[in-house]
């Protein structure tokens, strides 16, 4: 008899979940664990649900996707890939929408990295780096 492993057909979802995620942004694996800070391999083990990311690396790849933890490992997530914004929570990305994964594909490769980076920062660096990049657009736009 084989018994129902609980841990396993979660990390098949998060690994499910991940795959979609991150073929909806367009991203190699590579790119991804790039991101996150972790090997390759590591991502492809969570992807195919050989393991399961430790928390503070599963909190890292839904800031890297612009999602919850809970979109993370839901089996209930289509809405989020069909192009629908996530209700974010309360303090997640401080209540600002966060970019629909069916439009992140349509950025180029450096819009995308910047955009995942971005989602990786602490919070009050976000803003700094923000009004920076702000500043140097408009100053190439009046060249």
């Amino acid at each position: 008899m084989v018994r129902y492993n609980k841990d396993f057909n979660n990390s098949l979802q998060i690994g499910d979940n991940l795959k979609r995620f991150r073929k909806a942004c367009a991203l190699s694996q590579q790119q991804v664990a790039d991101a996150v800070n972790i090997e390759r391999s590591s991502y492809t083990c969570y992807e195919t649900g050989k393991s399961i990311p430790p928390i503070p690396t599963a909190v890292k790849l839904a800031r890297a996707f612009g999602v919850t933890l809970d979109d993370l490992i839901s089996s209930s997530n289509n809405d989020l890939l069909q192009g629908r914004v996530a209700e974010p929570e309360s303090d997640f990305y401080a209540g600002e929408p966060i970019l629909p994964v069916t439009n992140f594909q349509n950025l180029t490769k450096i819009e995308r990295e910047l955009v995942i980076h971005f989602r990786l920062m602490k919070y009050e660096d976000m803003d700094y780096y923000l009004n920076k990049i702000i500043e140097t657009a408009n100053q190439n736009e009046q060249k």
